[in-house]
């Protein structure tokens, strides 16, 4: 593969956002799930352009466009139980500290995806040994309300709080990689946050039995441009911002989603990925 067109689902441009703020509710264990009563968002599909970035993979850095490709073999990639995560969450943590020179790394949430859906699962959303399924709709995980709050909490959760005062850097990061040797099936997505106007992203309330959020999800715009890393590896990740505190001209966000592989790749194993959410702290 190089550059291909596929298609990305994107929320639509609708009348009733200006009045009504998109939503969707995550219920917890054991409860029903109606996807028709718990959310309003409505997605339309685009097929777009997705950039290969491999011919010029040092060309993309985190601080100008949002993301970044590295090579960072792991020393597991079976996760068996909760030790497992712990060992890669360490090493994740090891990584951020020495790429982004921080003080602190605190690498909290995990989770593992297929490129799948498997019928009458309820998702708990607080077991960190059950996977997930991809995410199709082009989103960030924070918004610029949300962000400086779950990283208040995840400081003060950590016992951190000496951070929360002036002189301190916030990022949330995200590390996703490949389970597979290679990236056949529903390779991730990321958009360079250089070619977004701020009117494509809009906050959209993620509703939790414990607490409520707020994301962005994406709207199309065909200036946008959207990239991807041919045939990648599990010895190499991506590493993206879904928020920045730092005002100014750098990335602060990078929008993503998983993508359909090229007509002709079918019968390629279904991807199998992990990822990680860190807060990065480095002084100012």
């Amino acid at each position: 593969m190089s550059n291909v067109q596929s298609q990305i689902r994107f929320l639509r441009r609708l009348e009733k956002y200006a009045t009504e703020k998109p939503y969707f509710a995550l219920s917890g264990p054991g409860i029903d799930r109606d996807p028709e009563k718990i959310t309003n968002l409505e997605f339309h599909t685009e097929t777009v352009e997705i950039q290969d970035i491999r011919p010029r993979i040092a060309d993309f850095k985190i601080e100008e466009c949002g993301f970044q490709a590295i090579h960072h073999p792991a020393s597991l990639l079976k996760f068996e139980n909760l030790n497992d995560v712990a060992v890669y969450q360490q090493e994740v943590q090891a990584l951020l500290k020495d790429l982004f020179k921080a003080e602190h790394v605190v690498t909290w949430d995990f989770r593992t995806r297929k490129n799948e859906t498997v019928p009458n699962l309820v998702f708990d959303i607080n077991d960190k040994l059950q996977v997930d399924t991809s995410v199709k709709e082009a989103h960030n995980d924070y918004t610029f309300m949300s962000g400086p709050i779950g990283i208040k909490r995840q400081l003060v959760e950590n016992g951190l709080g000496q951070y929360l005062r002036p002189g301190y850097r916030f990022r949330m990061v995200n590390l996703w990689r490949s389970i597979l040797p290679v990236v056949e099936d529903g390779p991730l997505a990321v958009c360079d946050f250089r070619s977004l106007e701020p009117s494509d992203v809009m906050a959209c309330d993620r509703i939790r039995p414990d607490r409520t959020g707020e994301s962005f999800y994406v709207h199309f715009n065909e200036n946008q441009k959207w990239c991807y890393l041919n045939s990648m590896t599990s010895d190499e990740a991506l590493v993206f911002l879904t928020y920045d505190s730092a005002p100014g001209n750098q990335a602060r966000f990078c929008p993503h989603c998983s993508f359909a592989a090229p007509l002709g790749d079918k019968g390629v194993p279904v991807r199998h990925s992990v990822e990680t959410r860190s807060v990065v702290i480095t002084a100012t």
